[in-house]
């Protein structure tokens, strides 16, 4: 009575790591799951999403230009299109441009690092006029850029930060028509100033970040970039994807010849991403060892006790002769079997529980104590 074998020793511990891989592995799924629907801080459904890169097709400066204005003429005048956009970024995308900006002019080299005006790597997105309203976000002030930024802009550019930005830079101050800068050497071509225009929401850029980053927003007329994504918003809901052969059609109909890498709904270009893909990746991984490691303690728990058993029979036929029913007999293994059990199960969900901790910042937005 009371006695420990190696065998119970070495089966409670392989029900315990069982149970921990499974509990991390359902971390991990409902992890991807989460990731998989995440928002980046506006609606996407009913958005469609188009990467047109004209320089792909040798068009040089001038005419990619012109290829972006009859993509967003001949979209924006579609019928069943709310609002179309151009973005140089996307969020939750593979593509990231940082830069490091600063209020007021050049910051002097031999200034104070940690003076009001200290240099804040911030991610930059070059958008067209009605980006905001194509991706159904208010302008907290301000303005979004006019028609004429989006084609050309000369003197100081004018720029659209975001809220995180503009707490960091201005805390208490109104932020619009305030100057920024790029970098920290006033002879730089990107040093010229720029004046703040507006002030828009926060959004997530990076899905594994838990707060969006700073934004700040540049005109399209001001840079000169040829890869865009092209956003449109359905006017009402649609089924099936009638927005995007909208979209694959008057593409083709503004210019046949242009390299299109993709047309896609914003949802569906979210999930094929490679970040959820490492989520992905990660929970299967971990369910695999965790249902295969639960099979392989599962069997080895039945093989023990029937090897246990087995070597009981005499104990049991004696048991029986002095008065023991077989139901008595079967009480006497299960309650030892449940006893293991009990006792692997309970060391796996503390053992789950470091686990869960220790992984805590690769699971995407689930706590590591996570009941479900």
């Amino acid at each position: 009575a009371g006695r420990i074998t190696v065998r119970d020793a070495l089966v409670t511990a392989q029900l315990a790591l069982s149970l921990a891989l499974l509990v991390v592995s359902g971390l991990f799924v409902r992890g991807a799951a989460a990731g998989a629907s995440a928002n980046p801080g506006f609606d996407v459904g009913q958005l469609a999403i188009a990467q047109i890169d004209p320089a792909l097709g040798g068009y040089d400066a001038a005419q990619c230009r012109e290829a972006h204005r009859a993509v967003l003429e001949k979209l924006r005048s579609t019928p069943g299109i709310e609002s179309v956009a151009e973005a140089s970024v996307l969020p939750f995308g593979d593509y990231s441009f940082g830069e490091d900006v600063q209020r007021g002019g050049p910051r002097l080299k031999n200034e104070d690092p940690d003076a009001a005006d200290k240099l804040l790597h911030v991610q930059s997105y070059t958008v067209t006029s009605d980006y905001f309203k194509t991706l159904g976000l208010r302008m907290v002030q301000g303005r979004e850029f006019t028609a004429a930024e989006e084609a050309t802009v000369g003197g100081t550019t004018p720029v659209i930060v975001d809220v995180t930005l503009a707490e960091r830079l201005f805390a208490n101050e109104n932020p619009v028509g305030q100057l920024l800068q790029y970098g920290a050497d006033s002879g730089t071509a990107d040093s010229k100033p720029m004046v703040i225009v507006g002030l828009a929401p926060a959004v997530k850029h990076d899905l594994f970040k838990n707060r969006p980053e700073a934004h700040i927003y540049v005109p399209s007329g001001a840079a000169d970039s040829t890869r865009m994504f092209v956003y449109a918003r359905a006017a009402a809901p649609q089924t099936g994807d009638a927005i995007l052969r909208s979209v694959r059609e008057q593409l083709r109909a503004a210019d046949p010849n242009l390299p299109v890498t993709f047309v896609k709904s914003f949802r569906a270009q979210h999930e094929g991403s490679a970040q959820v893909w490492i989520l992905r990746a990660a929970a299967k991984m971990f369910l695999t060892l965790g249902l295969a490691g639960t099979f392989v303690a599962v069997i080895g728990l039945y093989g023990v006790r029937s090897y246990l058993v087995s070597r009981r029979t005499r104990e049991f036929g004696v048991r029986m002769a002095i008065g023991a029913s077989p139901a008595d007999v079967l009480r006497l293994v299960v309650r030892e079997s449940l006893a293991i059990t009990i006792v692997g199960l309970t060391i796996g969900l503390g053992l789950a529980m470091l686990l869960g901790w220790g992984l805590r910042v690769a699971i995407y937005q689930i706590s590591p104590l996570d009941p479900v």
